[in-house]
């Protein structure tokens, strides 16, 4: 489910152009960072999980460790820019419109993937070519214990997992605050005009950013939080239990299935993109169901026939 969900998205991206808006590409890297973790982490893992070893070879293995560690850090660095993205939105809205472009959110996302290979590949290439040469093939783990500092996974636990995550709620926090005080500050200023059209797009996609970062926020503690609990503690104190860890790990996985669902409730564009891919718009107009109207065209064919759009 994990991979074909995210396939979808990734395809129903490419095949409508009104779907690549500047904030649907960090959606676009989120799944196919989603779809790396189905492909090459979920069934790796499975696999390791069924044998309690590894059963090929040390190659594959080192494949398996880069994805696995490369896919989570690309999808908690995405979900902090998708963050701080809203955050920018409702604190600076001018800025936001005026600069926020396409470009810049194909930059941004460059910039995730050098950022993570930056920090994964070096101590991973140290650990297994020079380190973890003599180490049993069939063990997978890659420890801080008996390495160079450099080479520790200690290093990209923090700057790829944990600060990211707290920089998401930091940034998540930010927004909501700037929300609710933009609210008030309309109520307490209100005269009894009605607002424009174009006031009135902008906050309804505002809501619908904050709307989609607040499920992804809401996935991510539930499904992530244990697993960055147990690491924590198991830093902390050097408890190890193999059995919850493998329940959390596998909880953390499962949020790769999960996001493309976001995606697809919380997004309009990336909704109809999909729906358009699959078939379900024809399928509708065929049964002589009226497709949806965007809001400017139902507000000019209500201002010529003088009859309220329907809500």
């Amino acid at each position: 489910m994990t991979i074909a969900a995210n396939f979808l998205v990734i395809c129903a991206f490419f095949a409508d152009r009104q779907a690549r808006t500047a904030f649907n590409y960090y959606l676009f890297n989120l799944a196919v960072a989603d779809f790396l973790t189905g492909t090459m982490g979920m069934t790796s893992y499975a696999v390791f999980t069924y044998y309690n070893c590894w059963p090929w070879s040390y190659a594959l293995c080192t494949v398996w460790m880069y994805f696995d560690f490369l896919s989570t850090s690309v999808m908690m660095l995405t979900l902090q820019t998708i963050s701080v993205d809203r955050l920018w939105a409702v604190t600076f809205p001018v800025s936001y419109k005026r600069h926020h472009t396409c470009m810049k959110s194909q930059l941004a996302v460059l910039g995730i993937w050098v950022f993570s290979n930056g920090l994964i590949v070096p101590s991973l290439t140290y650990y297994r070519v020079y380190f973890g040469i003599n180490e049993d093939p069939r063990e997978y783990y890659w420890d801080a214990w008996l390495q160079p500092s450099y080479a520790s996974c200690f290093y990209q636990l923090i700057f790829l997992y944990w600060t990211p995550a707290l920089m998401t709620i930091v940034a998540y926090c930010g927004t909501t605050w700037q929300i609710w005080r933009r609210r008030g500050a309309r109520r307490i200023s209100a005269t009894g005009t009605l607002p424009t059209w174009r006031e009135v797009q902008q906050a309804k996609k505002e809501h619908q950013g904050y709307v989609l970062l607040s499920l992804l926020m809401a996935a991510l503690i539930v499904m992530f939080g244990p697993y960055f609990a147990y690491e924590a503690l198991s830093m902390r104190t050097g408890y190890y239990n193999y059995d919850f860890f493998t329940v959390t790990y596998w909880m953390g996985y499962s949020l790769s299935a999960v996001n493309p669902f976001l995606f697809n409730w919380g997004s309009p564009e990336m909704h109809n993109a999909v729906s358009k891919l699959m078939g379900c718009r024809r399928r509708r107009e065929s049964r002589g169901v009226q497709p949806s109207v965007p809001v400017d065209e139902r507000a000019g064919n209500s201002a010529s026939t003088g009859v309220n759009p329907r809500r």
